[in-house]
């Protein structure tokens, strides 16, 4: 995504000073023209608002898990009950050592969810810009187009040049 906004950025500079320097010329209307094909769409992009939404959730309900698993006792306590007969102490200590690395693979798994959210952020501000661009730069190759010549201009050498091409046209 970086590198479609970089390139689009880049774009938009070239055709300004394309524009500049070729002011109202055949060739910058043909260059225009071509640059107009080759634009990205802003449709062609995902929407990350959902994407960002579910994270959110996901790791909302991860933190949920992963704090009730804090009292590991209690927790434990609620396993055991109804089976007090099976219960030893190794029993006990193994189902304390699961809870302790249940959550902490949930704690583990909390902080790459928050990358990821860090990242579907980032990947939605980056797509904002290039829409934002994209449509600049539309905006300015529709524009120039309009204004730009399209062919050669009617003048007093086109008149009397004329008559001349509408005989060759028979």
């Amino acid at each position: 995504m970086k590198n479609w906004l970089d390139r689009a950025l880049q774009a938009e500079r070239n055709i300004k000073e394309q524009i500049a320097v070729l002011k109202g010329s055949l060739l910058l209307s043909r260059i225009l023209y071509q640059q107009q094909q080759t634009l990205p769409s802003a449709d062609e992009l995902e929407d990350m608002t959902n994407r960002i939404a579910d994270l959110r959730l996901e790791q909302f309900d991860v933190n949920q898990q992963r704090d009730a698993l804090f009292q590991s006792d209690t927790f434990v306590a609620k396993i055991e009950e109804g089976h007090s007969s099976d219960v030893n102490p190794e029993v006990h200590d193994a189902l304390l050592q699961v809870v302790d690395m249940r959550r902490e693979l949930l704690d583990q798994l909390n902080k790459q969810l928050g990358n990821q959210l860090m990242m579907a952020i980032n990947l939605q501000i980056n797509q904002q810009q290039l829409v934002s661009v994209s449509k600049s730069l539309q905006e300015i190759l529709t524009q120039q187009i309009f204004w730009v010549n399209s062919n050669k201009p009617m003048d007093w050498d086109w008149g009397q040049i004329l008559p001349g091409d509408a005989e060759n046209a028979d």
